[in-house]
C-alpha cells in the first residue's frame, strides 16, 4: 500500500522496527512462555521468515522510510 500511495504521488511514511530486520514472529508460537514472551512487541513481527529480507528491499528502495524501535521493559515475575 506505501509504494502503490508513492507511486501515486501521496506523501506517505513506512516504518519498520528494528527488530523484524534481524528475527521473524516464529518464537510467539513457542511452547515455553519465556521464549515467546520475550518476542512480543508492537507491532508484532511477521512468522515468515523471508519477511525481514522484503523490509531489508523496501528500504533500500526507499519504500520504507525509516527504522524505529520496541522497547517495553518487563520482568518475568
Amino acid at each position: 500500500m506505501i509504494k502503490k500511495a508513492k507511486s501515486m504521488g501521496w506523501n506517505v511514511y513506512g516504518e519498520t522496527i528494528a527488530a523484524a530486520l534481524g528475527a521473524d514472529g516464529s518464537k510467539y508460537f513457542s511452547s515455553d512462555w519465556k521464549v515467546a514472551a520475550t518476542h512480543v512487541m508492537s507491532p508484532p513481527i511477521s512468522p515468515d521468515p523471508n519477511n525481514k529480507f522484503k523490509l531489508m528491499r523496501h528500504l533500500s528502495t526507499g519504500v520504507l522510510s525509516s527504522v524505529g524501535t520496541d522497547n517495553c521493559t518487563f520482568t518475568y515475575a
